[in-house]
């Protein structure tokens, strides 16, 4: 069974990365808003620069609770 590491993004990128460089995942989903996808691209190189290639972004709009749920 692949390990899928899910973590928010928010105006604080280093947590996120440092717990997806630990948990050691097979996959890696960075959810964030538009306004912090800037930061969610930049984890999601840094990521891809240790091998961890599957990385994908997924934004959400943040004043439309229903497309998040």
């Amino acid at each position: 069974m692949s390990k899928v590491h899910i973590a928010l993004v928010g105006g604080q990128p280093t947590p996120v990365y440092q717990g997806a460089v630990l948990s050691q995942p097979d996959r890696i989903i960075l959810i964030c808003s538009a306004q912090t996808k800037d930061k969610a691209c930049i984890i999601q190189g840094k990521l891809k620069d240790l091998k961890y290639f599957n990385v994908s972004v997924e934004v959400f709009p943040i004043e439309d609770v229903k497309a998040i749920i």
